[in-house]
């Protein structure tokens, strides 16, 4: 029931179509019945298109704000885990966060430290955000 009635889809609500990426607002929501399941049918009216009628199922849309956790490890149990938050709408990177086992960073030597970092400058220089002045 939960998975049904996802609070974040809610007229008005900002979200990405999964499938092209594309940002747009939740303009109406209709429960349908698809294969004996009732699942939630949404209007969108997307950024770049708004009068284009576009009709997509709740799994289909996602946040704007996505996030993923990355492991470097050695062949010990010393690690670096890389938070990253994208931001598709500003389509940059929202929020990096390194979190290393052990906790200083000199601990940390090797090969998976030298990936770490070249990681996290590479991706932050790919995407960075401009704040608007």
């Amino acid at each position: 029931m939960n998975k049904l009635y996802n609070n974040s889809i809610k007229k008005g609500a900002r979200i990405r179509v999964l499938a092209t990426g594309e940002i747009g607002t939740v303009a109406e929501k209709q429960l349908i019945r698809k294969g004996g399941e009732t699942k939630i049918y949404c209007r969108v009216k997307l950024d770049k298109k708004p009068e284009q009628d576009t009709w997509y199922f709740s799994d289909q849309l996602g946040d704007t704000k996505e996030s993923a956790f990355i492991t470097f490890c050695d062949n010990t149990d010393k690690k670096i885990i890389v938070g990253v938050e994208i931001d598709h709408e500003k389509d940059c990177v929202s929020n990096l966060k390194v979190a290393g086992m052990p906790d200083k960073p000199e601990k940390h030597q090797g090969l998976y430290r030298y990936l770490a970092t070249t990681f996290i400058q590479v991706f932050k220089d790919s995407r960075p955000c401009t704040s608007p002045q």
